[in-house]
């Protein structure tokens, strides 16, 4: 074990050594290597560049076209049959030969056989006659020649091609008549691909021997180093791997030596000490003493690993108090401790063999019960925690009655992971909590069909709202006389391509919940503000849009900037548009941030609505504080004033109230046509309902507001417009 440690450590900063070389020294010879082709295609390209500026020499009839860079384009000339053997471009490729120090080729297009013939060229035998005899080559770019496609298009080629079976460097220009067409081409070269290769392999293996010879040579030094360093480490880090592993140590030795093995040994001496300490405290919930949700975990994992289906069936039992929180709010968190130290010891105190318990956090236990037989047993171990907890009734502060509620899962029958029996349990909790409390319920498959429905509908919902599946309709209300539509209220649609029409308060809520209410309320007031201006376009009569807009929405930091943005891209003034917010939301923001937010919208046009009136609040100071155009009565007050004199004498008083205060009173949810009498009778200024219009579509709207209106329609009766009184309304 002496060499063990320095050889692994050693093995390590060898291999990090290794591949910092082998970074280093592939990085430095790729540099070298792009370099060398940077360097060459530099070349290659000033040789082209000087090429072209010596064919301009050649006749005036002879244009080269570069691009902004300087690099060549193409070369135009005015009669494609110059393009033939003669003296003069055999001067010419001598000339460019000479002054790039690389080859030169001119060539002519022939159309018909698809072919680059050459008529001039710089190379020469070996006994230095010029290849070719000055005469036309045929054939020597043809289709396959990697110049080839781009010279036909009329294009550039830069790159690598064959002369007399090696490569060369080159730049090949097309060359063009007065119409454009491709008439011929001009090749110049900067040398050898292989030489460059050999250039470059050599290079590349100089580094690597040399690299080879630095790891030997620090690897021996490493070695070395490590066996140095770790001979009077050797013992600690047998000591560091015991307490690694969850041992205690008897003795640690070197704690009486100086300098850093000493620090270290007794660093190592102490964390022994509270190796046991802090066990305890990774598995202890430490104001109860119970196992916590770590070890609780744990267990449950081992039971469910170890189970038999057949004969280790047991319950999980999840245990929460009820009256928990009103005990924090009315007496102090010290008393909410004292009552779950309590608790915890009165539970503790009922356990039978093979019960484990542990608290999970907060105020909810969980419990796992020995082997059972059957639901009855586990009937019988929820009855007996139940009565344990109970039994509690008193702390030091006050006399407590606390109740509790259970959700219970059979393993491993409806379950086979740590996970999924807690969250079957919870399942199950979570149906006791809102069936009343103070009982318990079994998991049942049922119990998972509401949840997994509410993150399907949230998946398809965000789907939806992506790919612009949302739809809206718009419900009318009508004025007092039934003569004129006075506004619009957008109304949300999903159609749901395999389900069809998905209702909306089962994907709002859904909305509110996963977090798209946001993106949800962007897309009607888009719609909205989308509608209400076709409407002005289309010469209509263009009541205002009404929007709803949540809680959620309201605290957003942006949503006045997104309602703005929205009026102005569809160019529609402020009072176009109208906002439904709850009454709860005045009661509860009139005084918040969420006032100003409200009196910015009011500034800006657009009109303020308060929905729902009436649902159980009663601070109405908010009224006179901002500007608020209309109000919309709740139903429930309609269906009171219907029953009774004392429900339509209510009624009357919230409609004196809205218009002495200068709103515009709506009376919503009109059913029938005796709620409608009462809503005209009382002297509501709106009405809006089933029985005046269901939400319709927008080609419907259109129709409505198209077509001229009585005073007195089906289902709008007329009545005489007279001030209410006991007798009348009694």
């Amino acid at each position: 074990w002496g060499w063990y440690y320095p050889a692994k450590v050693t093995g390590l900063f060898l291999v990090i050594a290794t591949l910092s070389m082998t970074l280093l020294a592939y990085v430095g010879v790729d540099h070298f290597r792009s370099g060398n082709e940077g360097h060459v295609n530099i070349r290659v390209e000033q040789s082209a560049r000087t090429a072209t500026t010596l064919f301009e020499t050649i006749d005036d009839g002879f244009v080269a076209v570069e691009a902004p860079t300087g690099s060549p384009l193409r070369l135009e000339v005015d009669e494609p049959e110059r393009l033939s053997p003669s003296p003069e471009w055999d001067e010419y490729v001598d000339s460019v030969s000479r002054t790039n120090g690389g080859a030169a080729n001119v060539f002519r297009y022939d159309a018909d056989a698809g072919s680059f013939d050459r008529i001039a060229t710089s190379f020469t035998t070996p006994d230095g006659e010029r290849v070719g005899g000055s005469e036309i080559e045929s054939g020597i770019i043809t289709a396959g020649h990697p110049a080839w496609t781009a010279l036909v298009n009329g294009e550039v080629y830069q790159g690598e091609v064959p002369v007399a079976g090696r490569l060369r460097f080159a730049y090949l220009t097309p060359i063009v008549d007065t119409a454009g067409d491709v008439v011929g081409a001009l090749a110049v070269d900067a040398g050898w691909v292989d030489d460059l290769n050999f250039l470059n392999d050599r290079v590349s293996t100089s580094t690597w021997m040399i690299m080879v010879a630095l790891l030997a040579t620090t690897a021996m030094v490493a070695i070395m180093v490590m066996l140095w360093a770790f001979r009077p480490l050797n013992r600690l880090i047998h000591v560091a791997q015991d307490l690694a592993e969850g041992e205690v140590p008897d003795h640690v030795p070197m704690t009486g030596r100086r300098g850093e093995i000493g620090v270290l040994a007794n660093a190592l001496a102490r964390t022994s000490e509270l190796q046991a300490d802090l066990t305890t405290r990774a598995t202890t919930d430490e104001l109860t003493g119970l196992a916590n949700r770590a070890l609780f975990m744990e267990e449950l994992t081992r039971r469910l690993a170890t189970a038999d289906l057949q004969r280790d069936e047991c319950a999980l039992l999840l245990i929460d108090l009820d009256q928990f929180k009103e005990v924090n709010d009315a007496l102090g968190h010290a008393a909410g401790d004292e009552l779950l130290v309590t608790i915890a010891a009165s539970l503790r105190s009922v356990l039978t063999p093979g019960e484990f318990l542990a608290r999970l956090g907060g105020d909810e236990f969980a419990l796992l019960t020995c082997p059972i037989n059957s639901q009855i047993d586990a009937d019988e171990v929820a009855q007996r925690m139940t009565d344990a907890v109970t039994e509690v009734a008193r702390t030091s502060v006050a006399e407590i009655g606390v109740t509790c509620s259970i959700g219970i899962t059979i393993l491993p029958h409806q379950a086979d992971t740590a996970a999924l029996a807690l969250s079957h349990a919870d399942l199950a909790l979570y149906r006791v909590k809102r069936a009343g409390r103070a009982h318990w319920q079994f998991f049942q498959s049922s119990l998972e069909a509401p949840v997994l429905r509410r993150v399907h509908i949230a998946t398809e919902l965000r789907r939806a709202i992506r790919d612009d599946d949302i739809e809206v309709d718009f419900q009318p209300i009508f004025s007092w006389g039934g003569s004129r539509v006075i506004g619009l209220e957008t109304l949300a649609r999903w159609n749901h391509p395999v389900e069809g029409r998905i209702p909306p308060h089962e994907f709002i809520s859904v909305a509110e919940n996963a977090g798209l209410i946001n993106d949800l309320g962007d897309v009607v007031l888009e719609l909205a503000c989308g509608f209400a201006a076709d409407l002005r376009g289309s010469g209509l009569p263009a009541p205002p849009v009404s929007v709803n807009a949540s809680t959620i929405q309201l605290w957003q930091h942006d949503f006045f900037d997104r309602v703005i943005d929205a009026l102005a891209r569809h160019r529609l003034p402020g009072e176009a548009l109208c906002l439904e917010i709850t009454e709860s939301v005045m009661v509860h923001h009139a005084d918040s941030k969420s006032r100003q937010l409200l009196q910015q919208l009011a500034d800006a046009g657009v009109q303020l609505s308060i929905d729902d009136f009436g649902t159980g609040y009663s601070a109405l100071s908010y009224l006179q504080n901002l500007d608020v155009h209309q109000l919309k009565i709740d139903r429930a007050f309609m269906a009171g004033a219907v029953e009774n004199a004392p429900g339509r004498r209510l009624l009357q008083g919230i409609v004196s109230l809205g218009q002495s205060l200068g709103m515009q009173v709506v009376a919503e949810g009109i059913e029938t046509h005796y709620e409608l009498a009462v809503a005209r009778e009382l002297g509501s200024d709106g009405m809006q309902g089933f029985l005046l219009s269901p939400p319709l579509g927008a080609n419907a709207v259109r129709d409505l507001l198209g077509k001229p209106m009585p005073l007195s329609e089906p289902g709008l009766p007329e009545l005489p417009r007279r001030q209410p009184t006991a007798q009348s309304i009694g």
